[in-house]
């Protein structure tokens, strides 16, 4: 079916992405517009496809409001390696673009050229953003390498939270190979072993370039014994194992378990030794950063002149499907953060 986006701009030209509820369309070389997939109106459709097409329309426009007020809370409490909101509107998110994601730059560079410190770097700011929604009161719930971005300076941005939940509650996402299979058919509720199973397998395939072919249940009974050779054989293969086998008490310990490695393979001498641990344990990152509100405001500007100017040459379609206020399940996501915290 044919895509109904809400400018008449936005086409296939300049479409970036699509995922299960939202699709992403270029604004400029900064900023990226994900909108909720909707379809034309096909006039031979049934009565009852037409009401089904309808429904998946409203669960798309419901999953863009749960991201939009993830996005809200972030910018509350903003960490350098997980992806900012420049705005929020009617019609979708306003993004800061980033240069591509995981997985594209797992399969398009030469994976055997990428040094094993990327490696190492890449999974300690993935866990240490991870960690910070954990701080917040939050699960991922989606974590994968399509949903992990990789900014024009190589660093972590994690980002896609149409699936994040509050930590106790049920997942959205069943992903294979990201989620906890039980024998009995049941999944774990969103929390530390959800997070830290999808996460050692996001690390399996950062260092392997491969998804691991896994059959767990409950008690890691079932698991292909040539899946963990492989796993015991690479860089954070021990971790990549505690991972899977629900071993770490919170996704801090994680990241701060691969903080230590990467210290380990980065350190080559006295004065690296002591740079690295400075760096690890006295601040989050030192590369990656957070975008500072001088760039947010000029950004902010460009997408508020992009929605006057669209918005004067037609009718926003989607405005019969956008809630008149926050949703319930929205409010519920923002009281979680009220209270305070310590950063890392």
């Amino acid at each position: 079916m044919t895509l109904r986006p809400p400018f008449a701009c936005l086409t296939a030209d300049n479409q970036l992405g699509f995922g299960d509820s939202g699709v992403v369309f270029e604004i400029n070389e900064a900023i990226a517009l994900k909108v909720p997939i909707c379809f034309q109106r096909n006039t031979t459709l049934s009565a009852r496809d037409l009401q089904n097409l309808l429904s998946k329309e409203a669960e798309n426009v419901a999953s863009i409001e749960r991201e939009k007020a993830i996005y809200d809370i972030i910018a509350s409490k903003p960490h350098p390696n997980l992806l900012q909101c420049i705005l929020c509107a009617p019609e979708g998110i306003f993004l800061h673009r980033q240069l591509a994601t995981l997985r594209e730059r797992l399969v398009q560079d030469k994976f055997h050229e990428i040094k094993e410190n990327t490696r190492i770097r890449w999974s300690r700011e993935i866990t240490s953003a991870a960690s910070w929604l954990e701080e917040l009161g939050l699960a991922h719930g989606d974590l994968r390498p399509s949903n992990i971005f990789l900014d024009r300076n190589d660093h972590v941005k994690l980002g896609d939270f149409d699936c994040a939940v509050k930590i106790g509650e049920d997942l959205r996402a069943f992903v294979s190979p990201f989620w906890k299979y039980s024998a009995d058919g049941s999944f774990d509720k969103a929390g530390a072993r959800t997070e830290q199973f999808a996460l050692g397998s996001c690390m399996y395939i950062i260092f392997t370039g491969v998804e691991p072919q896994l059959d767990i249940d409950r008690d890691f009974a079932k698991i292909n014994p040539e899946v963990i050779a492989h796993a015991q054989s690479v860089c954070c293969g021990s971790i990549i194992l505690k991972c899977w086998k629900g071993a770490f008490q919170s996704i801090r310990e994680l990241s701060q378990q691969v903080g230590r490695e990467f210290c380990r393979n980065v350190a080559v001498s006295m004065l690296g030794i002591c740079l690295v641990w400075i760096r690890s344990w006295l601040c989050v990152t030192t590369q990656a950063k957070v975008i500072s509100q001088d760039e947010l405001s000029s950004m902010r500007d460009i997408c508020e002149n992009f929605l006057r100017r669209e918005r004067r040459l037609g009718v926003n379609i989607y405005q019969e499907q956008q809630p008149s206020g926050r949703s319930k399940e929205s409010q519920s996501l923002h009281t979680v953060c009220k209270r305070s915290f310590p950063r890392e």
